[in-house]
């Protein structure tokens, strides 16, 4: 239910076009608080390689978290690959006071230890269980057109990756990583999305920060 939610949020947020993801974006230096206690929010990250990624959040009890991709341009199906891991990120998680929060999660940890450069079969057989190998492509592998945006990782939950205090404030920072796939559809290289930075509070208000 939540994943269906956090789809047709963006679905919504989409409708008047691209302009509005273009403010978002231009105004991280001066973002306004985001109320996440009552409706999903949205905060877009830069483009990189004709693609925008979008951090969902929500809270309830604790932080709810996904990654939505915005397609800029025309692509082809079997070009974009997850990588094995539900965050679908790097992610780091700041104490206010500057102290980092450590995580023993291995999906966080692994995941900054990805190859670079490796192939669409090591990619796929990374995933468990075997069944859900199919479901790494972007799209499910059909071609892709301009402003078409899905949902890219499962939703997750920030609290199951750290150990955080209710009463203190928090900077998350998240880099969406993903695989382009080669045009022989046998390689793949590794493509990290600038970090987004938000300022997790108390209260359930979110704020991009720089």
């Amino acid at each position: 239910m939540l994943r269906l939610i956090c789809c047709l949020f963006l679905i919504g947020l989409l409708a008047p076009g691209k302009s509005l993801i273009a403010d978002d974006v231009a105004n991280k230096d001066n973002a306004p608080l985001l109320d996440a206690r009552n409706d999903y929010q949205q905060i877009w990250g830069d483009p990189t390689n004709g693609l925008q990624p979008a951090i969902i959040l929500g809270y309830s009890a604790g932080w709810d978290v996904c990654i939505n991709l915005l397609a800029q341009e025309d692509f082809p199906g079997h070009m974009w690959l997850a990588i094995s891991n539900r965050v679908g990120s790097r992610v780091e998680l700041w104490r206010t006071n500057g102290t980092q929060v450590l995580s023993k999660d291995a999906d966080v940890l692994n995941a900054f230890h990805l190859p670079k450069h490796t192939t669409v079969s090591e990619i796929v057989q990374g995933v468990h269980p075997r069944n859900k190998r199919g479901m790494q492509w972007w799209r499910l592998a059909r071609p892709t057109r301009a402003q078409t945006s899905a949902q890219y990782d499962t939703v997750w939950t920030l609290q199951s990756a750290f150990e955080m205090s209710p009463t203190n404030d928090y900077v998350l920072k998240i880099s969406p990583l993903i695989y382009k796939v080669e045009t022989n559809e046998v390689t793949a290289h590794l493509v990290e999305f600038p970090h987004i930075a938000i300022k997790l509070m108390t209260d359930g208000r979110a704020q991009r920060i720089p």
